[in-house]
């Protein structure tokens, strides 16, 4: 496959190992569960290889990217 091809496919040149259920589940503390809850709901794009469930490191990023919340505006009377 050229640059060319990658380009025009969206591939790029180093693909990063896909994380399992459980190892997605390890580095965001939370249970295997919570991490298909989070697929079924669409938070979560999976990868399907021969009936594993996988996720894309990049993919990964993109969630917690998502997730990060702005620091909430100071209360009402309490100005600076």
């Amino acid at each position: 496959m050229s640059a060319d091809d990658n380009e025009r496919t969206g591939l790029s040149p180093v693909l990063e190992p896909l994380m399992g259920v459980e190892e997605v589940a390890e580095y965001l503390r939370i249970s295997e569960r919570s991490v298909y809850r989070l697929i079924s709901r669409g938070d979560l794009m999976p990868v399907k290889i021969g009936g594993c469930t996988r996720v894309e490191q990049a993919e990964l990023r993109r969630f917690i990217a998502v997730q990060r919340q702005e620091p909430a505006n100071e209360p009402p009377g309490e100005q600076s």
